[in-house]
């Protein structure tokens, strides 16, 4: 029995050498992809840690905004108590108490320090609060030498008994609105 070496070599080189040379391309095609993907795999994984990295500074720095309005929207409702209070010292009785006018200008250096953090609307409401309260003083103070005795019949006691407060009632109403997403606003006029 003899071999047929050229039916062999035939054979070999018919089947066998292009299974290996697709094999081979399959390998390199196949390694390629894989670094390409694991080119691109750390690239989004770079870019989403960067992104994540943005997205919590971004955060802290709104935190850190939103936490400085509050502290200036209770310093600025703590300024008009203290206005609302002097207001009432002044007028509620007829000639009113002879005290320091700092508290008139207090109010409006407090607004003015703490506007920068405040939105537009929650600006323009506050300066308008501020701008009744005004009002308030000149009328009262237009009306000073007209004003009757007693307590009963004087507008400027029943302003500072009845409306004034609401200016505070308004304002706090505003500020937790505005502060806590989840405050149940109610019938309240603000």
């Amino acid at each position: 029995m003899t071999f047929d070496w050229t039916a062999f070599l035939s054979a070999f080189l018919g089947t066998t050498i292009p299974g290996l040379a697709v094999s081979i391309l399959l390998v390199i095609a196949n390694n390629r992809s894989s670094k390409s993907i694991e080119s691109y795999k750390n690239e989004l994984s770079d870019r989403l840690a960067s992104i994540q990295y943005s997205l919590n500074n971004q955060g802290n720095k709104a935190k850190l905004w939103h936490e400085r309005r509050v502290s200036a929207l209770i310093e600025i409702y703590q300024g008009f108590v203290d206005y609302t209070h002097f207001l009432r010292r002044q007028h509620y009785v007829k000639g009113g108490c002879k005290e320091s006018m700092d508290p008139m200008h207090d109010i409006y250096r407090t607004i003015e320090k703490n506007n920068i953090y405040l939105d537009d609307d929650l600006s323009k409401f506050i300066g308008g609060l501020h701008s009744e309260l005004l009002q308030f003083w000149n009328w009262a103070m237009s009306i000073r030498d007209e004003r009757p005795e007693g307590i009963t019949d004087d507008p400027v006691q029943q302003k500072l008994d009845y409306e004034i407060p609401q200016v505070l009632e308004r304002l706090r109403v505003r500020i937790n609105e505005f502060a806590d997403p989840h405050y149940p606003a109610k019938n309240v006029e603000a």
